[in-house]
């Protein structure tokens, strides 16, 4: 009785601690309580008490110094990867940070931040899968703090969910697509240009406002897939317009490459919805230069909730379609890096397979009676859009 008096006493004393270090913001931060306090949903009043108890330790930059600071990154974001640190250590000479300059968390975040972060982040929480997997201190360090470090308040979940919304909306991305290389494209005002570590070792360089170029792509049925470019430029901050069968136009920024020769993929898709037949996406250089290796289409599968079902504990053989026959590990001869033969006859356990649940909808193959004998990170898509 006396332990939990104490354990009861040491909570308390940390939040009423904390309340008095707020100052003139204690009435902010007693508001967020009081919002919290009957909610149905117990876990926000905790996580109100939580972020409050911790908050005195935390603290961002303010002023003309963070104004630089934040417009050094910028910079670098419109930078080749190989550039970025050069020119972020010759901005940052430049930054002098002063005490003046500090904002502790605990004086200065408002009521209406703190609420909207906490119904944010229990939201999130209660919306996941495997949320009943983990324990509150997962919740607690992971999914609810507000930021990172030490950087500048913002709605980073908002600006999450609207710039990836398929990772809470259910749709899972294949890891693989269909390729289009850019000569199959036609192109307008734009050229072919040699270029050995392209697909086909050479690329269309759009040098010009006119520059585009003009891929046909049938489809057999109506689908989603995600649009993904491998490109390069050099000229900074390179723009495309994307336009799909003649319809609206979404413009794509291309971060730099190091130069015009070094080609990477977008760092995020565009998602693009394909109709039935005969499809134009058309590509039309904005602002910059650049080169397109290829196009890149990836199916977008949505999950199917009723059919989440955890197959760890149960062994599967892999046939063949064609020909009836059964993959067959054996463990004296076959390592990880052997294919897989078929044989016709599985009843032998050692040449059964188990799968092992990894999180949906990844899984790990393994030998029934061997988990040394494994493949890694299956991928299985129930249903397609």
């Amino acid at each position: 009785m006396c332990f939990l008096l104490s354990m009861f006493s040491s909570c308390h004393s940390r939040l009423q601690d904390a309340l008095k270090a707020a100052g003139e913001n204690r009435a902010e931060l007693e508001r967020v309580l009081d919002h919290f306090r009957n909610d149905p949903d117990t876990l926000k009043y905790s996580a109100a008490k939580f972020l409050i108890e911790n908050m005195p330790y935390h603290y961002t930059y303010k002023g003309e110094s963070m104004a630089q600071f934040q417009q050094a990154y910028r910079l670098i974001g419109c930078s080749a990867k190989e550039k970025r640190d050069s020119i972020f250590d010759k901005c940052a000479k430049n930054i002098n940070f002063t005490k003046d300059d500090v904002a502790i968390d605990i004086k200065s975040v408002s009521a209406d931040y703190l609420i909207k972060a906490i119904d944010e982040a229990c939201e999130l929480w209660h919306q996941v899968k495997w949320e009943k997997e983990y324990g509150s201190a997962i919740f607690f360090d992971y999914v609810l703090p507000y930021r990172l470090l030490n950087e500048s308040l913002s709605s980073w979940r908002k600006f999450i969910v609207q710039e990836y919304p398929y990772m809470n909306n259910g749709i899972i991305c294949a890891k693989k697509g269909d390729v289009f290389s850019s000569d199959t494209a036609r192109l307008f005002n734009a050229r072919m240009l040699k270029s050995p570590s392209a697909t086909n070792e050479k690329a269309a360089f759009l040098d010009m406002p006119s520059s585009k170029m003009l891929f046909e792509i049938d489809a057999s049925r109506e689908v989603w897939k995600r649009l993904n470019l491998r490109y390069a430029t050099a000229s900074g901050v390179a723009k495309i317009i994307m336009s799909l069968n003649d319809g609206k136009n979404d413009t794509i920024v291309l971060t730099p490459t190091k130069n015009i020769y070094t080609f990477k993929n977008m760092a995020k898709g565009k998602e693009v919805r394909l109709r039935k037949g005969k499809n134009r996406i058309c590509l039309a250089l904005f602002a910059g230069t650049c080169s397109i290796d290829n196009i890149q289409l990836f199916n977008l599968n949505k999950l199917n909730a009723a059919r989440l079902v955890d197959y760890s504990q149960h062994i599967y053989q892999v046939r063949n379609a064609a020909n009836h026959r059964c993959i067959a590990l054996h463990q004296e001869k076959d390592t990880i890096s052997t294919a897989f033969s078929f044989a016709k006859d599985m009843l032998d356990r050692q040449a059964q397979l188990r799968f092992c649940y990894q999180g949906y909808p990844r899984w790990n193959l393994f030998a029934a009676n061997d988990s040394s004998l494994r493949v890694q990170n299956l991928v299985i898509i129930p249903d397609s859009l």
